[in-house]
């Protein structure tokens, strides 16, 4: 027979999420809106530190600022509709 008793536990959760380009809020309603990444310098890497992670978050404002600067847009892939369609920020 397996007996089972009650326990308590603390647990961690997200307090807050902030931008690290202009410092707003990621988090709306307990969830991230934008990008958490993780990016590693390779061996002999040329532009970051070899063998360092850089570890950000972008609001999706300044998410959507940095695909504007982009030479080559970004591919768009909808999950909800087959047509194919373009990078253009919503209020071009």
């Amino acid at each position: 027979m397996i007996k089972y008793k009650k326990v308590r536990r603390q647990v961690e959760e997200i307090d807050k999420i902030q931008c690290n380009k202009c410092g707003n809020s990621c988090l709306i309603n307990g969830h991230l809106y934008g990008l958490s990444v993780i990016v590693s310098g390779g061996y002999d890497s040329i532009h970051l530190n070899d063998l360092t992670d850089y570890k950000f978050e972008l609001c999706e404002e300044c998410l959507v600022k940095l695909f504007g600067e982009f030479t080559i847009p970004p591919d768009l892939i909808k999950h909800y509709c087959e047509k194919s369609i373009s990078w253009k920020w919503k209020n071009e």
